[in-house]
């Protein structure tokens, strides 16, 4: 099983980078092996021509499915478990906008947070996520979980984002994974039209703390495209 952390800003390229799209040029991820779950809810759609058919977001994940709309940890859990156990035919279970499994249980409710309310909240994102992807499996099944970033501390990393200090105070998140990819976006002007690069970084530059297995990628800043990068893994790890 290959584990891909993927952590960024808004609109640098995380979720267009699953995708195939060949006026892109990215080659991505196969749509009809992926499982794709968002945390984001229904105000953010999927960034590729065709996906409500090739998704079918109506369809339940345990009848064929290959979408959900959810930032439910315990939802989410269950299949995560359901696709290791069930679903031979998904190569690829990917968890998008992963960090609002957090924040959305926080904002969703108005009374105040007491401390055994972050504690829950860090829990069960820990107990019923993280765990259940770090768990060693025997299945041919690449799991990607995609986070937006925040900076921690004054003159800090940017780091994966998370809601309160309990999972920081005892975790440093991109600890536990070999391969954590940045997004970084470089500005250009092409025939006198701004045009923005969309790139991944492999290891550590600045304050992005990207990190990749030795000898793996040549270069530290790639174009941001899921399916060469999940190649490449493959071809280090097989040698």
């Amino acid at each position: 099983m290959q584990l891909i952390v993927v952590v960024g800003p808004v609109s640098t390229g995380k979720t267009t980078s699953l995708f195939p799209n060949e006026t892109l040029g990215i080659t991505g991820l196969p749509p009809a092996e992926m499982c794709y779950i968002t945390c984001a809810g229904a105000g953010k759609e999927v960034p590729m021509r065709g996906w409500k058919t090739i998704f079918q977001p109506e369809k339940p994940i345990k009848d064929g499915g290959q979408f959900k709309r959810t930032s439910d940890t315990k939802v989410i859990g269950g299949i995560i478990d359901y696709v290791i156990e069930h679903r031979p035919d998904i190569k690829y279970l990917v968890i998008d906008d992963l960090d609002y499994a957090q924040a959305l249980k926080v904002v969703g409710t108005v009374r105040k947070f007491e401390f055994e309310d972050w504690r829950t909240v860090a829990v069960e994102f820990f107990g019923n996520i993280i765990n259940k992807t770090i768990a060693d499996n025997p299945r041919d099944l690449t799991i990607i979980l995609q986070f937006h970033a925040e900076l921690k501390g004054e003159g800090g990393d940017m780091l994966i984002k998370t809601s309160g200090k309990m999972i920081d105070s005892y975790i440093q998140l991109e600890g536990l994974f070999s391969w954590v990819f940045y997004t970084y976006t470089q500005q250009t002007i092409v025939e006198g039209k701004p045009k923005t690069a969309y790139n991944y970084l492999t290891n550590r530059l600045g304050n992005l703390p990207a990190k990749s297995l030795p000898g793996a990628f040549e270069d530290t800043i790639i174009p941001a495209d899921m399916g060469v990068v999940v190649q490449a893994i493959k071809a280090y790890q097989e040698g």
